[in-house]
C-alpha cells in the first residue's frame, strides 16, 4: 500500500516528531524510520560554545565614587551664561528719516490727543471723574511729547 505525503506527516504528528515542514516524502519516509529529526545547533547554542572557548578576562571592579549632593534648586544657584554687551547697529540715512517720520506721526497724533484732553477737561457736560482722568492723562501726554520734541530734534542734528 503506498503512503502518501499527507499521511506520513500525519503518522510523524501523531508520533510528536516535529521539522517536517519542507521536507519531500522520501524525507519524510526517512524521519519516520529514524524517529528523530537531525538537530541543527541553533545560534544561542553557538554563541554559548564560542563564548566558552574565548572566556572573557573580567575588568577590575572600579569604585564609583559617591554620589554629589543635588542643590536645592534657587534662583540664586542657577547659572546663567554671560551676556555679551550688544553693539548698536549704525543706522543709514534712510533708516534715520523713516525713524524721524514715524516719530514725527507720533507727535502728531498726540498734539492732537492733548486738545482733546483740554477740551474734555474744559466741557461742562462732563462729570468731574472724568475731568480728574483727563487732567491725569493730559500730564502724561505732556511729558511724552516733551520726550518726542527732544528726540526728533536730536535725529534732525544727525541727519
Amino acid at each position: 500500500m503506498a503512503r502518501t505525503v499527507c499521511d506520513l506527516k500525519v503518522e510523524l504528528k501523531r508520533k510528536g516528531i516535529k521539522g517536517i515542514s519542507g521536507l519531500n516524502k522520501a524525507g519524510l519516509e526517512k524521519l519516520l524510520a529514524e524517529g528523530k529529526p537531525k538537530s541543527k545547533p541553533t545560534k544561542k547554542e553557538d554563541l554559548k560554545k564560542k563564548s566558552e572557548s574565548f572566556e572573557r578576562k573580567k575588568p577590575k571592579s572600579v569604585k564609583k565614587p559617591a554620589p554629589k549632593e543635588k542643590p536645592i534648586l534657587r534662583i540664586e544657584n542657577i547659572e546663567r551664561p554671560k551676556e555679551k554687551p550688544v553693539k548698536p547697529k549704525k543706522e543709514t540715512k534712510a533708516q534715520k528719516r523713516s525713524r524721524l517720520k514715524k516719530l514725527e506721526k507720533e507727535n502728531i497724533r498726540l498734539t492732537n490727543l492733548k486738545t482733546n484732553l483740554q477740551a474734555l477737561e474744559k466741557d461742562a457736560g462732563a462729570t468731574p471723574a472724568e475731568k480728574i482722568q483727563a487732567k491725569k492723562q493730559l500730564d502724561k501726554v505732556d511729558t511724552k511729547i516733551q520726550e518726542l520734541k527732544k528726540d526728533i530734534e536730536k535725529l534732525k542734528l544727525e541727519i
